[in-house]
């Protein structure tokens, strides 16, 4: 299942990183631009979620790379598209 997040912030980013976690055999990418772009292409995406269980509390969900870009088109058809934006951006 091919799945694009459009809009890596923090709602995005979890989407994008719980989806590449947890579900087999999805190929998620990330559709950014601008500061969050350029630091995706430079260090991944890491999501890191509360666990009373573990030594400091939190425990890793995702840490990795996933294909991201600022053209729709080079990311290809996909199956699911998750739109996380802020509403201004809509105007």
């Amino acid at each position: 299942m091919k799945v694009t997040v459009v809009g890596a912030g923090a709602i995005g980013g979890l989407i994008a990183g719980r989806i590449a976690g947890f579900i087999p055999d999805s190929q998620v990418s990330i559709l950014a631009r601008g500061a969050s772009l350029e630091r995706l292409r430079d260090t991944g995406r890491t999501v890191f979620e509360a666990d009373p269980g573990a030594p400091d509390g939190f425990a890793t969900t995702y840490d990795g790379q996933v294909p991201v870009s600022d053209s729709a088109a080079e990311l290809g058809v996909q199956d699911i598209v998750v739109i996380s934006c802020p509403i201004h951006f809509f105007k």
